[in-house]
């Protein structure tokens, strides 16, 4: 026996500036510019007035003399909240559509919440090719035929990938065409990935895009570098000394990450041993050459995407897995960069 369903799911992409139509990751999931949208279920779930200001945008182009053209959203079917969005910068979504027969019993061969996971893990691969606020809405979904009568519209409450625009606008994201290829490879190995340590990088890589206290951000940053070097000790030096054998090119490079994740770890440890209050003018950012907390948050997370981007696209997860870590030790003895 067999249950035929029709399952469609879309969540705005947030703070995307984009010239591109539409880019496709495989036969259900996509990002495609709003107003090539056929499916008439995506005016139920997302509204007609988004819908009615993206045709405007393709039909008036740019506003006269730069600015923005606002409308209004509701983020989630479980609230009334309205908020306002930058149009321009949520013309994109992402859509998810399968139909067909799912084998009984149902519960155990299907998973409702795959769109959300697939959705997450293209903002991750955005995340991932390139800094920039880029995030997205909570997705909304409706599973025609589902036998728990889930077949009206919902959703669930999300946090990690959402961020308003109005807030973001400073900092949008950019995709030029010429990334789409590379950024089709990072949703490859990013949805591929089962390796415990790298997954955890990756949840709190994506947390601290969503946080709004330096604190908790740090934290974040400097969990997610602990998942990826220190998965047999626990030091400060192994990790800035692991951390700058593998991303730095040059003594100059290593000197510097060593420096900088030393710092981090250090700080870090004084916020959960209740010896460090707040970030702003600490000594230890004086010493490095930050003139702020947001300075050094944003090198930290420059240099966590690329040791994520590294070890899923260079190393790969059996290696990570394997011999990662004992080359790089053997690289730190012998005085070398690492190689892959």
């Amino acid at each position: 026996m067999a249950t035929r369903i029709d399952h469609y799911s879309i969540a705005l992409v947030d703070n995307l500036e984009t010239d591109i139509d539409e880019v496709n990751f495989s036969d259900n999931l996509r990002i495609v510019r709003l107003d090539l949208i056929t499916e008439p279920r995506a005016v139920q779930l997302l509204g007609e007035e988004t819908f009615k200001v993206a045709k405007q945008i393709q039909a008036e182009g740019p506003l006269k003399q730069g600015g923005y053209r606002l409308a209004l959203y509701r983020p989630s079917m479980m609230t009334h909240q309205i908020i306002n969005r930058v149009a321009e910068l949520s013309n994109h979504a992402l859509e998810w559509l399968f139909a067909g027969e799912v084998d009984d019993p149902f519960n155990e061969n299907y998973d409702r919440d795959m769109p959300m996971k697939f959705f997450s893990d293209v903002i991750t691969s955005l995340r991932l090719l390139k800094a920039g606020l880029v995030g997205r809405f909570t997705a909304i979904h409706i599973i025609d035929g589902d036998p728990a009568g889930l077949d009206g519209p919902w959703s669930k409450g999300e946090t990690l990938f959402y961020q308003p625009s109005l807030m973001n606008m400073h900092n949008r994201y950019v995709l030029p065409k010429d990334d789409v290829e590379n950024l089709k490879k990072m949703f490859s190995v990013v949805s591929g990935c089962k390796n415990q340590q790298i997954l955890i990088a990756l949840t709190r890589f994506n947390r601290q895009y969503a946080r709004e206290d330096d604190i908790d951000r740090l934290i974040d940053i400097v969990v997610g570098f602990e998942s990826l070097y220190l998965k047999d000790a626990t030091t400060e030096f192994r990790l800035a000394t692991r951390a700058a054998t593998h991303l730095g090119k040059d003594p100059n490079q290593r000197e510097r990450i060593y420096n900088c994740l030393s710092s981090a770890y250090r700080l870090r440890n004084g916020i959960v041993h209740g010896t460090t209050r707040e970030l702003r003018n600490h000594k230890i950012l004086r010493k490095r050459g930050w003139n702020s907390p947001y300075a050094m948050l944003e090198e930290l997370s420059t240099l966590l995407r690329e040791a994520i981007q590294s070890i899923l696209s260079d190393v790969g997860e059996k290696k990570f897995s394997s011999n990662f870590h004992k080359k790089l030790d053997n690289a730190i003895i012998m005085g070398e960069g690492f190689l892959v």
